[in-house]
């Protein structure tokens, strides 16, 4: 995915790679054909590769097995694309001690004295 026409333009200089733009039309899809290529490899040995790399990380453990089980490999308009569909906890996570919340399409650092906020999150009854 590309977030901007800067990473569009250099994605196209580099790779000649034609994006997609997303329904949304907030990013450009250029998927990972060209990072396979570059690599040397298929589609599936990068996706493996990628699916291994995340089993291995330092993810929490819940999380980790949560990733594994909710990861392909999706076609989207002509360009190979890795989903990650990762089912909702009951508690935050923690990845090397520190934790992120989403923000748009990034995520940003929880402050310590922001925990109570985050954590309030996941006491509430889920409908």
């Amino acid at each position: 995915m590309a977030d901007s026409e800067k990473d569009v333009q250099r994605i196209r200089q580099l790779d000649g790679v034609e994006p997609v733009k997303s329904r949304s039309s907030r990013f450009d899809i250029v998927g990972i054909g060209r990072e396979a290529e570059v690599r040397g490899e298929s589609l599936k040995a990068y996706f493996d590769w990628v699916s291994d790399k995340l089993a291995g990380s330092d993810l929490a453990t819940d999380l980790r097995r949560r990733v594994a089980s909710g990861i392909s490999l999706v076609d989207y308009h002509g360009r190979a694309v890795i989903l990650i569909e990762i089912t909702p906890s009951h508690e935050p996570s923690f990845y090397k001690n520190v934790m992120y919340e989403r923000s748009g399409s990034g995520v940003q650092v929880v402050e310590q004295a922001d925990y109570m906020r985050l954590f309030q999150r996941f006491t509430r009854p889920r409908t």
